[in-house]
């Protein structure tokens, strides 16, 4: 066996401290966790206490998620006593760890070319949505990963020997794919179909495809059918509001997010096009270089197409279409791999590596500096997380638990800390407001929810105002006009695509209606502040409660203003 080099040693350890550097940031960024990965959490507690896969103990099983694997191996670790936060941390981390392992095995640690096959690995780990995705509680990063160890078993099916086994094997993990996100059933349709192909094109054994399709089939048939009988019907509840919106909704973030990757895009689509197009049969050892750039190719046209038609609600650091970048930096390195092997040992390229490796190494020496002084300062709460956190802490201090009933559109850190009865309006985590529930279901389901609390985006109408032209505190409030209505860039996707459109007569007169109810029916206790001055929330007491007062009172000491403080225009930010 031959020894690794003085050029080796060096490439493996920039690899190293490269990688050291963002598990160290992304276990500093801990706190950072969105909102919307305490929707995981929450479905994870209920689970492992005996509950199912529900959002209230009293509710139907519902599936109010769409990453189930993520949920259920942090469940599984929680079960170990793990807490569901640093959980779902555990799997991010370990996740990162498998992409970084993955592209190891393409890279050439033996050849002069090594440091130049590396140099997708360390951009990747250079990009800072890595770390943001990795620390986010999401299943983001465990998605990419999956994305990448199936692609990179694909060649195997073509291999002259145990095609049937990887098949298998490939099909399997074509169904963890789709348990991380049901849309990865589009990684596995596509690599299937160039895998057909170039079976197809160059008469290869076609056991391995046959095997591997038809495992995923009859695993996801399974799948399926548990599903109609679990919860009665097939798709999760997200996809009626992300998925069935008119035209591209989708569009412009998926434009923005090429524009954010452009010149990685740029280089790495390039690469792969120069080794999948090449001509000639590949070798069983070279193919995995000319397969693997075909596949990422054939997902990302693919993936691009359908991220531009769903609504890209709370996308951050573009959640929706980020594991295509690991995706492209592994296929990238397959292709890079190949072509410069097929070069073969010339002075230039030796230069060229030399020159990438000192590069690379200075970069990572040059980062080092930064990323311990960020260490080094303390990672504090998003302000609106904090503003969750702490009227869900005053919701579970009151001592109701689930007999306390809730209702407020940020579905997740206020629900999960308070561990009450929520409704859900926008009908993401329960079904009651799910625009795949019947019209009848959903006025009955308002007619019977009796919540006891409300937490919402407006403050109440004027005494005697019946329109908001003639209420002088709503009709003033550059909060009404500029924010809730005019629908600004910095509004979240989904807000902005279900009110296109609309005539604003009709949206102006949505929300009055709604003004005039907390203005009849609730007691304004006051507002929590995350000190932007946007995505405001006011605390309700419905009247009917029969904790009302007991509510108001106890409330009133946890809001951070007062109801007799509260400003309804609050506009522009501070």
């Amino acid at each position: 066996m031959r020894r690794w080099g003085f050029t080796t040693w060096l490439l493996a350890g920039g690899v190293l401290v490269a990688l050291a550097l963002v598990i160290a940031q992304v276990v500093h960024l801990r706190h950072q966790a969105c909102d919307d990965a305490y929707i995981t959490y929450r479905f994870a507690d209920n689970l492992v206490d005996g509950m199912g896969l529900r959002w209230n103990p009293t509710s139907p099983p519902c599936e109010g998620y769409t990453n189930l694997l993520h949920l259920l191996l942090i469940a599984a670790l929680h079960c170990m006593g793990v807490d569901l936060p640093v959980a779902s941390l555990a799997v991010s981390i370990a996740a990162v760890l498998g992409i970084v392992a993955v592209l190891a095995t393409v890279i050439p640690w033996r050849e002069r070319t090594a440091p130049l096959v590396a140099l997708p690995t360390f951009v990747l780990l250079a990009t800072q949505d890595l770390r943001v995705h990795a620390s986010s509680g999401l299943e983001t990063v465990l998605f990419g990963f999956l994305a990448v160890a199936f692609v990179a078993l694909m060649p195997r099916l073509l291999g002259p020997a145990r095609q049937v086994g990887w098949g298998m094997l490939c099909g399997a993990l074509g169904l963890a794919l789709v348990w991380a996100r049901p849309d990865g059933g589009l990684v596995v349709v596509m690599a299937l179909a160039v895998v057909t192909f170039v079976c197809w094109r160059e008469k290869n054994n076609w056991r391995g495809a046959v095997a591997c399709g038809l495992t995923f089939a009859v695993a996801l048939l399974a799948y399926v059918a548990w599903k109609l009988v679990y919860f009665g019907h097939l798709l999760p509840n997200p996809y009626y509001m992300k998925a069935t919106q008119p035209g591209w909704p989708g569009l412009g973030p998926t434009l923005e997010y090429l524009s954010a990757y452009r010149w990685e895009l740029l280089v790495g689509v390039g690469v792969m096009a120069g080794a999948a197009v090449r001509r000639g049969r590949a070798a069983p050892a070279r193919q995995r270089d000319r397969l693997v750039p075909m596949i990422t190719l054939a997902v990302f046209g693919a993936w691009l197409a359908y991220t531009a038609r769903i609504v890209h609600e709370i996308g951050f650091s573009h959640r929706f279409s980020w594991h295509l970048i690991p995706l492209l930096t592994f296929g990238a390195t397959a292709a890079a791999s190949g072509l410069l092997g097929r070069i073969g040992a010339r002075p230039w390229i030796a230069a060229a590596s030399w020159l990438v490796l000192a590069l690379e190494l200075g970069t990572v020496a040059w980062r080092v500096p930064s990323a311990l002084s960020s260490l080094g300062s303390p990672a504090t709460v998003p302000p609106l997380s904090q503003q969750f956190e702490r009227m869900g802490v005053a919701l579970h201090d009151f001592g109701r638990g689930w007999d306390l009933r809730i209702l407020c559109s940020n579905a997740g850190i206020t629900p999960f800390l308070s561990r009450a009865h929520h409704i859900d309006p926008a009908g993401l985590t329960d079904d009651g407001f799910c625009r795949r529930t019947p019209e009848a279901e959903r006025n009955l389901y308002v007619a019977t929810m009796r919540p006891d609390v409300i937490l919402w985006y407006l403050p109440p109408a004027s005494a005697g105002a019946t329109s908001l032209a003639d209420d002088p505190r709503l009709s003033s409030s550059r909060y009404i006009r500029e924010w809730c209505l005019a629908a600004p860039e910095s509004m979240d996707e989904g807000t902005k695509v279900s009110i296109r459109g609309m005539p604003m007569d009709h949206t102006s007169q949505q929300l009055f209606d709604q003004a005039v109810f907390l203005r009849e029916f609730t007691t304004l206790v006051g507002e929590m502040s995350c000190g932007q001055h946007r995505w405001r929330m006011f605390a309700y007491v419905v009247r009917t409660s029969p904790s009302h007062d007991a509510l108001v009172k106890f409330l009133s000491e946890r809001v951070d203003i007062a109801a007799a403080d509260v400003d309804p225009d609050g506009w522009p930010p501070k």
